[in-house]
């Protein structure tokens, strides 16, 4: 379920294919070529909210459920503290599974991949390519074309 690092995802044999692959198409052109693997392409803030989120709603839904229970088995429920007591009970459940649930999908990826839209994807992607760019240096060619 974790993400693996990029430096992980290859073992060394494969590592000096991609090499020796990149060295003979490099011998073919006047391009240096450069590839870059990255772990993930963005931190995808709004879909671990979602998550998150929806975890909270979970937890309330299930607690709720216990919350009504132990109305219904005591008497003393129905006092007038009840809604404060049960409104403090509820805000601190909400906030405590809001923090719960961005902790797993932080440890556990895959739980917030189905809030990633397609769009929102590649633009991460495109956004870390063009940081890569910049951080390899490779604009700096004629043109700054990275060719």
């Amino acid at each position: 379920m974790f993400v693996k690092k990029a430096s992980e995802l290859f073992t060394a044999k494969q590592v000096s294919s991609v090499e020796t692959t990149i060295a003979e198409a490099e011998l073919k052109t006047s391009a240096e070529i450069v590839p870059v693997i990255a772990s993930t392409s963005g931190d995808y803030g709004r879909s671990v909210g979602i998550f998150a989120f929806l975890f909270a709603l979970l937890s309330l839904s299930l607690t709720w459920g216990v919350l009504i229970k132990m109305a219904l088995s005591s008497a003393t429920w129905g006092g007038p503290g009840f809604g404060v007591g049960l409104l403090v009970s509820v805000v601190i459940l909400l906030s405590l599974a809001f923090f719960i649930g961005v902790a797993l999908a932080q440890v556990f990826p895959v739980l917030y991949y189905p809030f990633i839209s397609k769009h929102e994807m590649q633009t991460q992607v495109e956004l870390r390519a063009h940081a890569s760019f910049q951080k390899l240096r490779v604009r700096r060619t004629e043109g700054s074309s990275g060719i």
